[in-house]
C-alpha cells in the first residue's frame, strides 16, 4: 500500500491576460470548409477511439454492444479499434481487461478504498493514483457500488459532522464583524461579556449614543442578574442563620444570670430542682409530670 500523502497539485504560474488586435482571431473559416491538407491546420489533439466506418466495414459495429457486458463495453470499444476491427484475438484479449465498475475488487481493496475517502474525502485524482486504478474505475465504483453500502452512509455522516464544524468555526471567527440581529456589517458596539456586535438600532432598547464605560448585550446582562440574584439570596440566608444563632446565645446568657442570681425557694429553683431530679431518675418521668 502506499504512503497516504496528501497530494501536491503543481503551481501554476499567473499570467496576464493577451489582449489587442495580435492575439484576436481574425479568420475563422466557415463550417465545412476545414481540410485536414491545410498547410495550416494543427496536429490533432484528441485519440480516436471508435472509427464507425471501419467498424460498419467489417460488420462488427453491434459485436460489442451485444456480447460485451457493460462495465467492459468501453474498453471492449477500444480495444477493438486497437485491433483494426479483427475479431480473432478479441475476446481472449477482452477477459484480461477489469471490469470498470470495480465489481471484481477484493474485501481489502474495498477496504483501502474506504479508508482513503475518510482520510482525505472525494479527491478522485488521489484516490486513483492510491489504489493504482483509473479515475474512470474509481468513479465507477463509487457511483455503482460504494453509494449503496453502509460505509458511503459513515462518510457522509462524516462529511456532514465536518461541514457543520468548519461552518462552526468560521462562524466563531467572524464573530464580531456583523450584527447578530440584522447579520448586517457597518457601525457595530461589541458587547464586553461575549464576543456578539450589534447596530445601535438593533439594540432593545435602541441605543441613541455609545455608552462609557463596559456594555453588556442582553443575554450577558440576563447571567450577571441571575449571578447576583443568587448572591443575595446566599446572604441573606447566611443573615438569618446567624440572627437566630444569636438570639439563642442571648436567651442563654438570661438564663445563666437568673439561675446564678435566684433565691433560695424561687420559682426557677423549683424548676431547677424538678429537672435535676428528673435527670438523675428517668423513671420518675410519667405522663402526669410532662403534661404538669
Amino acid at each position: 500500500m502506499k504512503n497516504l500523502t496528501p497530494r501536491k497539485h503543481p503551481k501554476v504560474e499567473k499570467k496576464q491576460s493577451r489582449i489587442g488586435e495580435l492575439y484576436q482571431a481574425t479568420n475563422i473559416p466557415k463550417v465545412g470548409e476545414f481540410s485536414q491538407n491545410d498547410s495550416n491546420a494543427c496536429d490533432d489533439l484528441y485519440d480516436l477511439a471508435w472509427d464507425p466506418k471501419l467498424a460498419n466495414k467489417n460488420n462488427v459495429s453491434q459485436i460489442v454492444h451485444t456480447f460485451v457486458l457493460h462495465n467492459r463495453r468501453e474498453e471492449g470499444m477500444i480495444l477493438l479499434h486497437e485491433l483494426d476491427y479483427i475479431m480473432k484475438d478479441f475476446f481472449p484479449a477482452l477477459d484480461k481487461i477489469e471490469p470498470l465498475d470495480g465489481s471484481h475488487w477484493s474485501t481489502e481493496q474495498k477496504n483501502k478504498f474506504h479508508k482513503i475517502l475518510m482520510t482525505y474525502g472525494k479527491d478522485i485524482f488521489y484516490l486513483a493514483e492510491c489504489m493504482g486504478k483509473s479515475m474512470n474505475s474509481c468513479l465507477c465504483y463509487y457511483y455503482g457500488c460504494y453509494k449503496y453500502t453502509a460505509d458511503y452512509t459513515r462518510f457522509k455522516k462524516m462529511n456532514k459532522q465536518e461541514r457543520l464544524r468548519c461552518e462552526k468555526v468560521d462562524l466563531n471567527l467572524r464573530k464580531g464583524d456583523y450584527c447578530m440581529k440584522c447579520n448586517g456589517y457597518g457601525d457595530l458596539i461589541c458587547c464586553d461579556g461575549c464576543d456578539n456586535a450589534f447596530h445601535a438600532a438593533c439594540i432593545s432598547p435602541p441605543l441613541t449614543m455609545i455608552p462609557d464605560g463596559a456594555w453588556h448585550c442582553k443575554a450577558c446582562a440576563k447571567k450577571s442578574r441571575k449571578h447576583q440574584e443568587s448572591s443575595t439570596v446566599g446572604e441573606d440566608i447566611v443573615t438569618t442563620v446567624d440572627t437566630t444563632v444569636r438570639k439563642r446565645r442571648s436567651v442563654d446568657v438570661s438564663i445563666r444570670k437568673d439561675v446564678l442570681t435566684r433565691k433560695p425557694g424561687s420559682l426557677c429553683d423549683k424548676v431547677t430542682s424538678t429537672n435535676f431530679s428528673l435527670l438523675s431518675s428517668p423513671e420518675k418521668m410519667g405522663v402526669n409530670e410532662i403534661n404538669h
